[in-house]
C-alpha cells in the first residue's frame, strides 16, 4: 500500500466524516434557516469517494495476498485521527462559511461555523474522526496480515534443500571427473 492508496482511502473517509459531523451538528443543535439544497449531491459523492475507497483497499488487500508485498507506509492511529480530524474540521469550516455567504451574512462569514450552536461540531468531530481513523488504521493492519500471511504460505511452498550426510561428500576428486585425463583411446575397428 503506498502512499496513493492511502490517500484514495481517507480523501472518502474525510469527505464522508464532514457530511456526519454536518448532519449530527444540525440534529444536535438547530439552526434557523440554512442553504442545504446540495447536501443530495455532496452525499452521493462523498458515496463515490468511499466506494473507490473501498475497491482501492480490496485491490491492496488482493495484491498483498498474492504477492505477499506490503509496501510500509505507516500510520499511527494519533497522526490518523489528527489529519482527519484537521481535513473534517476544514472542509466544515469552509462548508460553512460559504453557506453563510450564500445566505448572504458576509460580515459574519469567517465565523459562522461557531454561529448558532456550531460549537458543537468541534468534539463531534473528534469523535467521528476516532472512528475513522480506527478504520483507516484498521484497513492498514489488515493489509499488512495479508503480506505477512501470503509471505508465510510462499516459505512453506518451495521445496527444501536436502543436506547429503557428511560420509556422502567427496573430498577428492578422480581426473576423469574433472576431465583432465586427456584423449581416449581410438575405438577399435
Amino acid at each position: 500500500m503506498g502512499r496513493r492508496d492511502l490517500i484514495v482511502r481517507a480523501a472518502g473517509v474525510v469527505l464522508a466524516g464532514e457530511i456526519v459531523v454536518h448532519q449530527l451538528r444540525y440534529l444536535v443543535a438547530p439552526a434557523g434557516e440554512e442553504a442545504h439544497g446540495y447536501l443530495p449531491l455532496l452525499g452521493a459523492v462523498s458515496v463515490v469517494a468511499l466506494v473507490l475507497g473501498a475497491g482501492q483497499l480490496a485491490a491492496v488487500l488482493e495484491r498483498a495476498r498474492s504477492t505477499g508485498r506490503d509496501d510500509r507506509v505507516s500510520l499511527s492511529f494519533l497522526r490518523a485521527w489528527g489529519l482527519v480530524a484537521g481535513g473534517v474540521l476544514a472542509l466544515f469550516w469552509a462548508q460553512e462559511t460559504v453557506e453563510a455567504l450564500l445566505l448572504g451574512a458576509a460580515l459574519t462569514a469567517p465565523l459562522a461555523p461557531l454561529a448558532a450552536g456550531g460549537w458543537v461540531a468541534l468534539p463531534l468531530t473528534l469523535l467521528t474522526a476516532a472512528l475513522l481513523a480506527l478504520a483507516l488504521t484498521g484497513a492498514r493492519a489488515a493489509v499488512r496480515a495479508a503480506a505477512r500471511r501470503a509471505r508465510a504460505q510462499v516459505g512453506r511452498r518451495l521445496p527444501r534443500r536436502r543436506r547429503l550426510p557428511a560420509a556422502a561428500t567427496l573430498t577428492s576428486f578422480s581426473p576423469l571427473a574433472l576431465n583432465l585425463a586427456g584423449r581416449a583411446p581410438p575405438p577399435a575397428a
